[in-house]
This record gives C-alpha cells, structure tokens and sequence, in this order.
C-alpha cells in the first residue's frame, strides 16, 4: 500500500511539474523592432470616377476631365515617418505615354491631411485633384489611368518609395 501511495505522489508531483512547464511557454517574446517602415497605398474608388465638361463657346475641340480619388497611405510594419513628397501621373495608356506629372510636398500633405507624419500601424488619406484636363470632345475618349507615388523617410532614415495606379472611369 505504501508503494502506490508513493507511486500516485511522484505521478501526482510529475503532473505539476509538466503543467508548470507548459505555463512558461506561453508568455511570447518581444519581437525585435522593424528594420524599415512599410508603407501600403490605396486609391479609392478603383476605378476612380472622372466628371467631364464640355465649354463648347469656349474651346469646341476640346472638354476638361476632373478627378479627386482617396489615396490612404498606411504604415504596416510598426515604424512611422513623414512623408516627404507626392507624385501624381496621369498616362494616357492609349498613346502610351504620360501626359501630366506633378510632384507635391510635404507641405501639401500637411494642409491635405493635417499633418505630413504618419505612426507607426497608423494610416492618413488625402484628395489630389486633378482638374480641367483637355480630352478630345468628338473622338472617343482615352483610356487615362492616375498613376501615385509616395516617398516616405521612415524614423531609422530609410527612404521608401511606394506607388499605386488605379484606370479612370468616364
């Protein structure tokens, strides 16, 4: 009788044992802190929508084409930074080739998002607009497509570029 009352002790004693094991498994280590900032674009609505006006007394050849899609830009990897600069291209993908590029600073996201600094896991969005771009009136429209980039200097002094494009809806 002695022998199993020992034997269920050292069972008994072993069981612990195991199940305090188990309990330092799962506290999780701290993972080490990015290298690099990632930066994710997105352009909404996709594809974005264009409003066009045809001046017929002033110019009868030509109508003015206007966007202003949503870009978001997000940080995913856990460092944040500033944005440094905004590319807008528009490319005539019909002629095959970029008709309209401007580059807007920081300054400009700053008074489009109330700041040029993006957190780490945040996200911040602007409006580019584009407006009063000529189109032909009488021949069929050009396939356009907006074409954005974002330059990015993460908090480690990285610089990233990231870029989006989206076709255009007439």
């Amino acid at each position: 009788m002695g022998f199993l009352r020992h034997a269920s002790a050292v069972l008994l004693f072993s069981v612990l044992a195991v199940a305090c094991d188990f309990t330092k498994d799962l506290v999780e280590p701290t993972p080490p802190p990015p290298a690099s900032a990632k930066i994710e674009l997105t352009i909404a609505p996709s594809p974005v929508t264009v409003t066009v006006v045809c001046p017929a007394p002033t110019n009868p050849d030509f109508c003015l084409a206007s966007l202003s899609p949503t870009v978001t830009v997000a940080e995913t990897a856990g460092l944040g930074g500033r944005i440094d600069s905004v590319e807008v291209v528009l490319r005539n993908v019909t002629l095959g080739r970029d008709e309209t590029k401007i580059t807007l600073g920081a300054d400009w996201v700053a008074r489009q998002a109330g700041t040029n600094r993006l957190e780490a896991k945040a996200r911040i969005g602007f409006q580019p607009v584009v407006s009063g771009y000529p189109i032909p009136a009488a021949a069929p429209r050009p396939q356009l497509r907006i074409i954005l980039g974002v330059q990015f200097v993460d908090d480690k002094n990285n610089t990233i570029f990231q870029s989006v494009q989206a076709d255009l809806a007439f």
